[in-house]
């Protein structure tokens, strides 16, 4: 198994089990964004979710950039902090939303 692939089983596993936390930040972006947890589960426990940005040197501790879809279809990306536990989401936003920042797909960053 690949290690990005490890680290979504990691994440996927959190949000199964409940053991999530969520910064004020994401939190506060979900409002402006409106963005659900319902939303959040479905899309990192959804056939598309995958990882496709990683911060394994990050001082604050390691994190990873999630793409993942809705119910409804809609992109959605969420950065997980695993270095601790409970998992954390540190921000949640539609790529949609800014698709100045994103190719097509919003798998990747325009350049």
């Amino acid at each position: 198994m690949s290690p990005l692939r490890d680290e979504l089983d990691v994440i996927r596993k959190a949000v199964r089990a409940g053991e999530i936390a969520y910064s004020l930040h994401a939190v506060e972006e979900m409002a402006e964004e409106a963005i659900t947890f319902d939303e959040i589960h479905a899309a990192v426990l959804g056939p598309e979710a995958a990882i496709i940005e990683s911060r394994v040197d990050d001082p604050r501790g390691e994190s990873h950039l999630l793409y993942g879809r809705t119910l409804e279809g809609r992109p959605l990306h969420a950065v997980f902090g695993i270095a601790r536990r409970p998992v954390k989401v540190v921000t949640v936003y539609r790529p949609d939303l800014h698709p100045e920042q994103w190719q097509a797909d919003f798998r990747a960053r325009r350049r």
